[in-house]
């Protein structure tokens, strides 16, 4: 924890800290990228092993990865956008 806090201090003009509450999944961004990713993983073949599922998994990831608007949408939501 020391040395995080350290990081945190020498680079304060880099970045900004939000601190949440410790149970708050409406306020990580995080969450708005697994509601997609559990929402579309099925989409194009039902896993039924492993590979299947970790194959659809990489595949979305991709197609998110190619579409930056997308993923700036997650922080236009309500309670996400002290993040944006």
């Amino acid at each position: 924890a020391m040395t995080v806090q350290k990081w945190l201090e020498s680079n304060r003009d880099l970045i900004t800290v939000a601190y949440l509450p410790s149970y708050s999944p409406e306020l990580n961004p995080d969450e708005y990228l697994h509601s997609d990713l559990k929402a579309n993983v099925h989409r194009r073949k039902r896993p039924r092993d492993m590979e299947t599922l970790e194959g659809n998994v990489r595949s979305h990831l991709k197609r998110i990865s190619r579409k930056p608007q997308r993923v700036r949408a997650y922080f236009g939501a309500k309670h996400i956008k002290y993040a944006a």
